[in-house]
Parts: structure tokens; sequence; C-alpha cells
């Protein structure tokens, strides 16, 4: 009797085209990626040589943030952060001319006086000052 042969299937991939399909597949993947774009604070600073105004200081707001996270405003301690957009919202209503200062720590996180900047523009304030207190001076410890 007389064999038979069946022809052999190839199971091989060719990969020769391997290659092109990997880089198609990269540039679609390139080219359709949204990149998230970090937002910085939007401030508007006075121009350059503008002189210095005085301010009444019934026309301050002074919000001031502490190394362990506690604002305070005018002195006074705010229960919660998220308090502040409407104290600073009644006192611009109270005075358009209001000049909200934020005084922050040096050791105090920033996330705290992120978080104060944004309650006082989600109050639509527009006048806004942004400063660092000076480091607390050491104690001499006996002496003098």
């Amino acid at each position: 009797m007389r064999k038979v042969r069946r022809p052999v299937v190839e199971t091989e991939i060719p990969s020769v085209s391997m290659a092109d399909i990997a880089f198609l597949l990269l540039i679609f993947f390139i080219s359709t990626t949204v990149l998230g774009v970090e937002e910085g604070l939007t401030l508007f600073l006075p121009p350059k040589g503008t002189a210095a105004r005085q301010i009444s200081r019934s026309n301050v707001l002074i919000l001031r943030t502490d190394a362990e996270g506690h604002v305070y405003a005018d002195d006074a301690p705010v229960p919660a952060v998220d308090r502040l957009g409407d104290l600073v919202r009644t006192r611009l209503l109270a005075n358009p001319e209001l000049v909200v200062a934020i005084e922050s720590d040096p050791e105090s996180k920033y996330k705290t006086m992120v978080q104060v900047l944004d309650e006082v523009k989600e109050a639509r304030a527009t006048k806004i000052s942004i400063r660092t207190l000076p480091p607390a001076a050491p104690s001499r410890g006996g002496q003098g």
C-alpha cells in the first residue's frame, strides 16, 4: 500500500510585517493620547516701576496660616477652610475695595495655603496679596 503524504501546513506567523504593525500602533497611541497639563496659579502682577500705595487697614482682610495648618482671619480662628469663602464673600459685599492678604508661616504646608487661595478666588476677590512671614527669631537662651 502506498503512503499518502499530507501537505504540511506552516504554523508560523510571518514576522516581516510585525515591525510595521508595531510602528503603526505606536503612532496611533501617541497621536490619540491626551496629556494632562498642569495649571499654575494665574496671578496678574503690577507693572515694573509701579509705586507702592498705602491702603487703609479697614480695607484689608488678613488671612494667616500657621505651621499646624490652622487658618486665622484677622487673628480670629477659622473653624474650617471651606467656610473661608463665605467669610471673604461677606466682607467683599460690605467693602468692594477689600484687599485680601494671605500670610503663610514658612513651616506651613503648601496645600493649606493653596486651599486658602482657592477659597479666596472662589469668593471672587480680585485684590489679593500673598507673602510668607519671616521665620521666628531664635531665642537667646538665658543671655542678657
